[in-house]
């Protein structure tokens, strides 16, 4: 009987532990969306530095942050846009160490390298992406297609920029090296 009470106590505090625990991160989880929504919006407004303050701030506020790929990616995403590429490139490569196989996640690191002057490196992610990932990726299509074209090969330019299927979801003028082919 005594035993019976010591197990229910420690069964009680655990129990307590656990649901105060989770009570606790639910009633965070308003905050970290509204946070993420914030940034989000400063972010389709071209107002890349405030929409990284807030991902920083989110990342101070639940440090586990910084050891999810998922917030990682995003700060890489929103340093590409602010043309950050050192500093994205790290927050990228931290991602793909953190998780390799999620699609996208290679042609993202290889854009911050190609504007860091890795553009090797940056030609062998476009080609994992397209192999191993999403294999109809058009950023990746898109800048190998530049690379060809730089490289004066221009047969394989070609390919490359004709497999671009949304050329005005990219940052690239593609139409501009398309139609140069057609000219």
């Amino acid at each position: 009987s005594f035993w019976a009470l010591v197990y229910v106590g420690i069964f009680a505090v655990l129990t307590l532990v656990i649901v105060g625990y989770f009570t606790l991160m639910m009633g965070d989880h308003p905050r970290q969306q509204a946070m993420l929504r914030e940034a989000a919006d400063l972010r389709a407004a071209d107002q890349h530095d405030e929409a990284i303050a807030i991902l920083l701030e989110y990342g101070e506020e639940w440090p586990g942050a910084y050891e999810t790929q998922n917030f990682n990616r995003r700060l890489g995403e929103y340093y590409l846009d602010a043309d950050e590429y050192e500093t994205a490139a790290s927050f990228l490569e931290t991602s793909i160490q953190l998780d390799p196989s999620i699609p996208g996640a290679w042609v993202l690191l290889g854009k911050a390298y190609w504007y860091t002057d890795r553009k090797e490196d940056a030609v062998r992610l476009f080609n994992m992406e397209l192999r191993d990932g999403d294999q109809s990726n058009d950023m990746a299509f898109a800048y190998l297609g530049l690379y060809a074209y730089e490289n004066e090969n221009f047969p394989q330019a070609f390919q490359l920029f004709a497999a671009v299927e949304n050329p005005e979801d990219l940052d690239l003028p593609i139409d501009q090296y398309r139609n140069q082919f057609i000219d």
